[in-house]
């Protein structure tokens, strides 16, 4: 797994943005899109206009049901948040090719966007 200081091995072909709901994702894909010139694809918003059930049966239910459903998108996110963690060593071990960044917050992600994507694309 690379660090966010670390120099991407190439120029990315495809960057996919994974995460907890809220985390800004949406945002982050947005900004690598405008960097790259590649194309932007949000995921939720596909299906939403489709108004078709989310992965795992979640559709995005108002917020004051956060308090009743026990399967709210966010009480849902809450529970699963670490999940990430226990799947990412298996997934850099399995698929060695693929550049896994890890990124913790904003300032994470300004110094890989600052020092790693940058660079790469303007070589």
């Amino acid at each position: 797994m690379h660090s966010r200081d670390e120099p991407l091995p190439h120029r990315p072909k495809r960057v996919l943005v994974a995460g907890v709901s809220g985390s800004g994702k949406t945002t982050l894909a947005g900004r690598i899109a405008g960097i790259t010139g590649g194309p932007h694809m949000e995921i939720d918003a596909i299906f939403q206009l489709r108004r078709e059930e989310l992965w795992n049966g979640n559709l995005e239910a108002p917020l004051r049901t956060f308090f009743t459903d026990r399967d709210h998108i966010v009480r849902w996110a809450i529970r699963t948040r670490r999940k990430y963690t226990e799947l990412m060593p298996h997934f850099v071990n399995d698929y060695p090719h693929v550049c896994v960044v890890r990124l913790r917050g904003q300032a994470e992600v300004e110094e890989w966007l600052r020092r790693s994507l940058i660079p790469a694309i303007t070589g």
